[in-house]
């Protein structure tokens, strides 16, 4: 059975392999001072040990964080409590960047011997992503819109038409007008369908946008 020395060297050396950040922090300090970060860190935040360690970790918090987001990491660093918040992290070239931060307090064995484990992972692209389909529904939503609207004028049209032909009996009216620009609509309009289901079977799924379906060929 291995010794808790050669637990501890294995747990150092895994922390230069994750991918996730490590900062550990002052506890007893008002600013809650960095006294150490791991190669994650630097690789998310694209800064070096000089301009991270020794520095107030609020100093780290974009200003595109909510007031609330901010204040719910605060307190639990002020009330030595563990907490889990997302928020937007200072980079290098003031660049920000969208993290998930698990907060845990290690007690010490006395005051001066207390500290913060945070743990950093990056989540910007997996917040993108939720961003991009989230317009992918609204854009899903407004074409079906559009795909009524469409619709219904295009039935509308249709009735008028019949309307006219009964009722009309001038031989000057030009229903075969009418009809060819009718039907250069509608092909025109399933263009747009077949690019839409083309979407849908390349890129991904935005929904059944079947803007017109006639049967005019």
């Amino acid at each position: 059975m291995r010794s808790n020395t050669a637990y501890s060297r294995i747990l150092l050396k895994a922390q230069k392999y994750i991918s996730e950040g490590i900062l550990i922090l002052d506890a007893e300090s008002k600013r809650h001072s960095v006294l150490y970060i791991n190669k994650g860190i630097k690789k998310i935040t694209g800064l070096n040990n000089t301009e991270i360690i020794g520095h107030g970790f609020k100093t780290f918090l974009s200003k595109e964080n909510k007031v609330e987001s901010v204040k719910k990491i605060l307190n639990a660093l002020e009330q030595k409590i563990n907490c889990m918040v997302d928020l937007f992290i200072n980079k290098k070239n003031h660049q920000v960047c969208f993290c998930r931060i698990s907060v845990a307090y290690i007690p010490g064995s006395g005051k001066g011997d207390n500290y913060y484990l945070l743990i950093v992972r990056d989540i910007t692209e997996i917040r993108q992503n939720l961003i991009n389909s989230t317009q992918l529904d609204i854009i899903n939503t407004t074409l079906r819109s559009v795909n009524d609207i469409v619709f219904n004028f295009m039935q509308g049209l249709l009735l008028f038409r019949t309307e006219c032909e009964v009722e009309c009996s001038a031989p000057n009216v030009n229903f075969k007008l009418f009809d060819s620009n009718y039907k250069t609509t509608v092909n025109r309009l399933m263009k747009i369908n077949k690019m839409s289901e083309y979407k849908i079977r390349n890129v991904g799924n935005l929904g059944n946008i079947s803007i017109l379906d006639t049967g005019l060929n």
